[in-house]
């Protein structure tokens, strides 16, 4: 399986940093869940392809 994006709950910091350490870097952040709960996510991409989308965006 090749996994580019994932998402996190803010409210877990060691998740956070397991994905930082493979490689991903957060590209945006939802008040919300999927089903509209407020557990905040952020939404992770494999760094390289995460900085093309930060130099899109600049």
């Amino acid at each position: 399986m090749n996994v580019q994006r994932v998402d996190v709950n803010e409210q877990n910091p060691q998740a956070l940093g397991f994905y930082e350490r493979m490689g991903f870097a957060v590209i945006s952040r939802s008040a919300l869940d999927g089903l509209g709960k407020p557990y905040p996510l952020l939404h992770l991409q494999l760094l390289d392809k995460a900085e093309s989308v930060k130099q899109k965006r600049g």
